[in-house]
Order: C-alpha cells, then sequence, then structure tokens
C-alpha cells in the first residue's frame, strides 16, 4: 500500500500528539503530590513568618531587608498560608 507525503506527514503528525499527551500525562502531579508540594510551600511561608516575627533576617547594615521591605513581605506571607490551608482544606475534604 503506497501512501502520499501528505498521508505521511499527517499521520506523523497524529502520532506525534498521541505521544505528546501520553508523555504528559505520565508526568502529571497526582493529587498527593499536589498536597505535598502546597504544604511545602506553607512551611516554606511559616518559616519566612517565623523569621520576620522573630527578628532572625538581617538588616540592611548586614545586607539584608530594611523593616519597610519586612512588613511588606508579611501580609501576602501570611495570606499565602491561609489560601493554601482553605484549599488543602477543601482537597481533603472531597
Amino acid at each position: 500500500m503506497k501512501i502520499t507525503k501528505r498521508q505521511l506527514r499527517r499521520i506523523i503528525r497524529e502520532e506525534k500528539v498521541r505521544l505528546t499527551r501520553g508523555k504528559l500525562l505520565k508526568e502529571a502531579l497526582r493529587d498527593f503530590e499536589v498536597m505535598d508540594e502546597l504544604e511545602a510551600i506553607s512551611e516554606m511561608a511559616g518559616k519566612l513568618l517565623s523569621a520576620l516575627d522573630t527578628g532572625g533576617i538581617e538588616t540592611p547594615d548586614m545586607g539584608g531587608l530594611t523593616a519597610e521591605q519586612q512588613e511588606l513581605m508579611q501580609r501576602p506571607l501570611e495570606n499565602i498560608r491561609y489560601e493554601i490551608t482553605e484549599l488543602l482544606n477543601q482537597l481533603t475534604a472531597r
């Protein structure tokens, strides 16, 4: 059976799409992996908040952040922890 160049190109294109989809599915994170990553992000935000609260971040004269920069960090970090906690609660409830 002979095939034309156009048919061969179409077959190659379709096969490439099929292989790419299969590869993406194999590489996709599973539920428990997503939850582990979210918990790790929340933990990191907690460590940064703890450092802010305890003065564990270098001062400007040490090459670190100013008080204003530290204040700017605090609210977004608190929001991140809150939102991740809410998301994890929703994911574990299903």
